[in-house]
């Protein structure tokens, strides 16, 4: 791991660490290019989320989401660069992309959430590995500091949520994010859909509700830590349990497509649009309808089970225009591995619209099975090595309706920066 130790960037070494992707990223023949903080940017990183290192190496998930949001694999994204391109919307690891642009000052990075991060040391090269080292770690849409800053970004996700925490004063209880809770949280359309049993419902009563979201004390990740059928004890005393549900279709890998659905006990199920997200401490699961026991459910509300699959079931939140999309799932095949979207125009040079172009190769492949912190079965390898798009299966299994999440994660990888 020379390159990434000879800069001095011991933090994201260890980062490289923690997610298990450390062999994956020493691959010389990996084509990739890694976006890496400083360790300043990285402790400013861990501080706001709330969070150390002993956190990351006992949640290998958000490791793996933060490390491969900051590469690129592929051939393409340094190709364009050096051919003059002066702006750049490119597709991470992590399935979240990134804008790449030059401006007078210097080259910088815009993330999923809006924020900007500046190269403060470009171009690095060993073989096919570059590094870009930037001031501040991205954030893609599967890690937030706060539950604040996801409403601001991603409204329709999660506003009434936190409308009804402030409502039931339970924003630093229930809310916590600076604690070890699994939150089930309600989108906006689910909300509006539970009627007067939210709406018209006091402080007390809104509690109680809240109540039947929180797993107290465990993060708990959709679907390695939710057995089929298992009870876990919400907040309320009352549990919750999970369901796996396959629905018509393949994933992109040819998997066949599954849903998760949550259940309170004596009471009424959800279907999981979003699942996995960490914010700070707290892993959130966004679902389309409130928890709510059997007695109190709306009398038109139908589960998950008798409602439709497609997006029309929920409605996608308005897209902030600063915000990358992410790559619909449709738009990758199986074969392809990899597709390069068409330049603005044939002739402009001042931006190009990059999601990766050219097959992965073998090595490049192992890297993205590194970054799958849910991939874990031999199978699940194999499948990773044979048609490069494992991480597409998490999305895809889960399908989300919520446009910024509705992509699969087939373009994900990191190379090989870490030279041992």
């Amino acid at each position: 791991m020379t390159t990434v130790r000879e800069q001095g960037l011991t933090l994201f070494e260890g980062l490289a660490k923690l997610a298990g992707a450390q062999s994956a990223l020493s691959k010389p023949n990996a084509r990739i290019t890694v976006l890496a903080p400083t360790n300043e940017a990285i402790k400013a990183f861990l501080k706001e989320m709330g969070i150390d290192l002993r956190f990351l190496d006992q949640h290998e998930a958000l490791a793996d989401e933060v490390l491969a949001y900051h590469v690129i694999v592929g051939k393409g994204a340094n190709e364009l660069l050096d051919k003059g391109y002066k702006s750049i919307r490119a597709l991470t690891a992590s399935g979240f992309t990134v804008n790449i642009t030059q401006t007078k000052d210097g080259w910088q990075v815009n993330d999923h959430q809006g924020n900007t991060a500046k190269v403060v040391k470009a171009s690095i090269k060993r073989g096919n590995h570059t590094i870009h080292v930037v001031d501040r770690v991205l954030m893609s849409g599967a890690y937030w500091t706060s539950l604040s800053k996801l409403t601001a970004r991603q409204p329709a996700l999660a506003s009434s949520f936190q409308a009804a925490l402030s409502k039931a004063g339970a924003a630093s209880t229930l809310g916590a994010t600076s604690s070890l809770n699994t939150l089930f949280v309600p989108n906006d359309a689910a909300f509006k859909a539970a009627g007067p049993a939210v709406a018209s419902a006091d402080a007390k009563q809104v509690a109680a509700v809240l109540s039947y979201h929180v797993i107290p004390g465990k993060d708990l990740t959709i679907p390695s830590h939710f057995k089929e059928g298992q009870p876990e004890k919400t907040q309320s005393g009352r549990t919750v349990s999970m369901k796996y549900t396959q629905e018509a279709g393949k994933t992109a890998s040819g998997r066949a497509r599954t849903s998760a659905v949550v259940t309170l006990s004596d009471g009424t199920s959800a279907k999981v649009l979003v699942p996995n997200m960490f914010i700070g401490k707290t892993e959130a699961h966004i679902i389309d309808a409130v928890l709510l026991p059997k007695a109190a459910a709306p009398t038109k509300a139908a589960t998950p089970s008798g409602a439709p699959t497609k997006a029309a079931a929920t409605p996608a939140p308005a897209k902030p225009a600063a915000a990358p999309a992410k790559v619909e799932a449709g738009a990758v095949k199986a074969a392809a591995g990899r597709k390069l979207m068409k330049a603005p125009g044939a002739d402009n040079r001042d931006s190009y619209d990059f999601t990766q172009a050219a097959e992965l190769n073998a090595e490049e492949q192992d890297i993205m099975y590194a970054v799958d912190d849910h991939a874990n079965t031999k199978v699940d390898q194999m499948v990773a090595g044979s048609d490069a798009i494992a991480n597409a299966d998490q999305a895809e299994q889960f399908p989300s309706t919520d446009a910024p999440f509705a992509a699969a994660r087939p373009e994900a990888s990191t190379g090989g920066m870490l030279a041992p």
